[in-house]
């Protein structure tokens, strides 16, 4: 999965790269397509991250679920093993 998010990070750069090249002006100076690569960057990122970051969240939170009903079950079956 490190892959597909780090091919998706690469798509973003070369999105935000191509934008700044299309949309600024020849006589823009570095530093200022530097700021602007930086605040578009930062303004994207979250369409790319929200979703794997939601997936993997909700993901996590099924099996600390799944996990604490086999720890019930099987507790439970180990006191009615004891009681008879």
């Amino acid at each position: 999965m490190e892959i597909l998010f780090t091919l998706k990070i690469l798509a973003l750069v070369v999105l935000t790269v191509y934008l700044i090249w299309h949309y600024a002006a020849k006589d823009v100076s570095i530093g200022i397509k530097l700021t602007v690569f930086i605040s578009w960057f930062m303004t994207f990122s979250p369409i790319v991250v929200l979703p794997d970051d939601i997936y993997y969240v909700n993901k996590l939170i099924f099996f600390k679920i799944v996990i604490s009903k086999r720890r019930r079950c099987l507790m439970m079956t180990q006191r009615v093993g004891r009681d008879t």
